[in-house]
């Protein structure tokens, strides 16, 4: 194990408790990463605070610059930097947590205020869009979509995990199809039905759409005749 002398704590450790630095000769920093943040945290916190508008000014006109070039180096290097960033995350988990637990309202007020001008808009716009492609976002979208309507309709609402429902019915309720499958209201909103986990089952679309606001039993028995030979 290859290891270095920190000369502020005077002790010897491992290179991996140095951060790396390029430009010195043997590629990690003066001193090790405890010695690091005790001396320059509270120094860049009072620089950025006193130039903050300074800097997030240049940072956007250095990112717009240098997007088709970044973008470019990140596309080479995707599981190289998705590595140091999970490495990273971990190794600051506590440090972050910290840090917002102290500023939560001032990053709260920030993103507040981002959010109302046309680049956040936009920002948020795309992410939603993204998001909402993803099979998670597909799946929160529904979920939003059926708690709202049944607060419309008066409903009664309570916790809903669609997970479970689909692992504990697995196939359509009604058919036994295994795909194209959604959440069907037992009892249906529109006849007092609750939006709750005891009144969801699995149903294909097909026998969702047809089924509309009859109760099951009735569906049922709409279904039988036309399912048998």
């Amino acid at each position: 194990m290859e290891t270095k002398r920190c000369p502020r704590c005077n002790k010897v450790k491992p290179l991996e408790e140095f951060y790396k630095d390029r430009s010195r000769p043997d590629g990690y920093m003066y001193h090790c990463k405890a010695c690091h943040k005790v001396c320059y945290a509270a120094r860049n916190k009072e620089y950025y605070k006193e130039h903050r508008e300074e800097i997030r000014a240049y940072q956007k006109e250095y990112n717009a610059e240098h997007r088709d070039e970044r973008k470019e180096w990140y596309e080479e290097h995707r599981e190289e930097a998705l590595a140091y960033q999970k490495e990273y995350r971990e190794e600051h988990r506590a440090e972050s947590a910290a840090y917002y637990k102290e500023h939560r309202d001032e990053i709260a007020a920030y993103h507040k205020e981002y959010a109302q001008t046309a680049e956040g808009r936009e920002v948020n716009r795309k992410a939603c869009s993204k998001y909402g492609q993803t099979a998670k976002g597909k799946a929160a979208y529904r979920k939003a979509t059926s708690k709202r309507r049944a607060l419309k309709l008066g409903a009664t609402v309570g916790a809903v995990n669609e997970a479970a429902i689909y692992e504990r019915d697995k196939v359509c309720v009604y058919c036994g199809a295994a795909e194209g499958l959604t959440i069907d209201h037992v009892v249906a909103l529109a006849n007092g039905g609750a939006h709750a986990q005891d009144n969801l089952v699995v149903a294909c679309k097909s026998c969702n759409s047809s089924k509309g606001t009859m109760n099951a039993e009735e569906f049922v028995r709409r279904l039988v005749p036309r399912a048998s030979p």
